[in-house]
């Protein structure tokens, strides 16, 4: 009897030992297939190709906004801290509690001209910054709106333009490689068309995701998701205002004639604004 004992008991370590080799076994082949699935799967909006950098520099988290500030054009003057990058006989001033930038023809911000008049300031880590653009473009292309900047070859514009129709764009320039991810012309699937002649314009920069939104404060008041972007921009950048002024088909201004658009104010905040999920360009 005790011997059948023993057996039993070695006969049930034995069982013991196998279930949890067992086990063992089938997390290793569990891990495994939701690595290779994680690989496999896109991510949400995006793609499994890398996402474009805008140096060598790694992003991985930052810190909100140490630096940058506000400014609602109330003054003679803008506030001294911004920095006007232009060429050509475009203007800027203050008017009646608005600042007004001008610009010449063929300024542009797209693929090696960037010659288009800038109302800069510094800004480092994550930010919110919004605009009100008073503005009416009629001609290809005319746009005014918010722009994040790196340098000649790596920026981000959210604006209200004309293409064929009226309507927010957005469009990025990495490395020299300028993309519409949302157009004016009516023949692109991703276009947002408004007639508003003023509207409100908000751009995130979360590390490195970049969402933008817009609103037609004459109507309904909710902010309107425009699209998010993966851009690895480095920490310090600068961030601001810009008016863009190229003539070409299909429908151009052939007057040589300068374009004005007005903003109502430029906010800056520091702290992450939700607005729900923004999708996702391609």
């Amino acid at each position: 009897m005790p011997q059948a004992k023993n057996s039993r008991r070695l006969n049930t370590e034995v069982i013991v030992a196998l279930i949890g080799a067992a086990a063992i076994i089938v997390a290793a082949i569990i891990t495994g297939l939701f690595t290779l699935l994680h690989s496999l799967i896109p991510h949400f909006g995006g793609s499994t190709s890398p996402v474009p950098t805008a140096s060598s520099s790694t992003l991985t988290s930052l810190a909100s906004c140490s630096s940058g500030f506000s400014d609602e054009f109330t003054q003679s003057s803008y506030d001294k801290r911004w920095q006007w990058l232009s060429d050509g006989n475009s203007t800027v001033r203050t008017v009646q509690g608005s600042l007004s930038i001008s610009a010449s023809v063929d300024q542009d911000l797209y693929a090696g001209n960037t010659s288009a008049p800038k109302l800069l300031q510094p800004i480092q880590g994550n930010f919110t910054v919004e605009t009100l653009v008073d503005f009416t473009p009629s001609h290809t292309y005319q746009g005014a709106g918010i722009l994040l900047w790196q340098d000649s070859k790596n920026f981000i514009r959210l604006e209200h333009g004309y293409g064929d129709l009226g309507a927010i764009i957005l469009e990025q320039e990495i490395n020299g490689s300028h993309q519409k991810l949302v157009s004016p012309f009516s023949k692109d699937a991703a276009k947002i068309p408004t007639a508003a002649p003023r509207v409100k314009l908000r751009i995130q920069r979360d590390n490195a995701i970049v969402s933008a939104w817009w609103q037609d404060p004459s109507g309904d008041t909710t902010w309107q998701p425009v699209g998010s972007t993966q851009v690895a921009f480095n920490p310090s950048i600068m961030v601001g205002l810009a008016v863009v002024n190229k003539p070409q088909a299909p429908n151009p201004d052939n007057t040589g004639a300068p374009i004005t658009a007005q903003f109502d104010y430029f906010r800056v905040i520091c702290d992450k604004v939700s607005h729900g999920v923004v999708l996702f360009l391609p």
